[in-house]
């Protein structure tokens, strides 16, 4: 972290890149545009400007693409210079059960945090197969989607070896690869929005995303908000050139 500042309605972030060159933030947006992400330097570092929406108020959404120790350190420098936020979202690495002790200087901007995935909330017990989870993992001393989402590729891959182990052929590569390229959804019992791989001649101009959301709350850790089979949005798709 470089610096972060406060300019007019503005507040300007500007972070080192990886040869510790300050790099500044793309300008402000239109609002009427809708807002908008910033982007990344060649050097790898993330910088971003928000329009603060009015007079005296905080923008609206802060969007980084950075690991947790540069995310905290981002918010303890946002908290220094008195930028208000709705919400700070972030990603799937920072979503962890350690949020209070990695944001302990950024009171402000540790509960503006949302942080959106493809896999059920770790804290959302009620469902059996993240109490499943919770229970095989009680003994460690954090939690994190990352676990999560690793414990779903598991239990893919063991039910992948069981469907096989039911074959003549065994479990083989060639059998698994069937298993996870077959037409039907996994879900991993629902700790996953339903994945599938497809091959298609041409992508789809549209498609219904669905999308698993939470943000963090002091003393309640990540709370969900919505369900992740329900947060679904028919969206453009992009195409991506390297």
């Amino acid at each position: 972290m470089h610096d972060v500042r406060e300019t007019g309605d503005e507040v300007q972030v500007v972070l080192d890149d990886q040869q510790g060159r300050a790099v500044v933030g793309e300008g402000a947006q239109d609002p009427g545009e809708g807002g908008g992400l910033g982007g990344v330097e060649p050097g790898g570092g993330f910088v971003e400007q928000q329009h603060a929406g009015g007079p005296g108020q905080g923008p609206c959404q802060f969007d980084a693409a950075i690991d947790g120790h540069g995310n905290a350190r981002l918010c303890a420098a946002l908290d220094a210079a008195g930028a208000r936020m709705t919400a700070k979202v972030t990603n799937v690495q920072n979503w962890t059960s350690s949020v209070a002790e990695d944001y302990a200087d950024a009171p402000r901007c540790r509960n503006a945090l949302w942080v959106t995935g493809s896999s059920r909330n770790y804290e959302d017990t009620g469902r059996p197969a993240v109490a499943e989870f919770r229970e095989a993992t009680r003994g460690l001393g954090t939690h994190s989607q990352w676990q999560l989402e690793g414990w779903a590729a598991a239990k893919w891959f063991t039910d992948a070896a069981r469907s096989c182990a039911r074959t003549e052929q065994g479990v083989t590569r060639t059998c698994v690869d069937r298993f996870m390229n077959r037409e039907e959804p996994y879900t991993a019992d629902g700790l996953l929005l339903p994945v599938r791989f497809e091959r298609l001649a041409a992508p789809p101009a549209t498609r219904r995303t669905c999308l698993s959301v939470a943000r963090w709350q002091d003393g309640r850790g990540w709370v969900s908000q919505g369900d992740m089979d329900r947060n679904c949005f028919v969206v453009p798709q992009l195409p991506y050139r390297p």
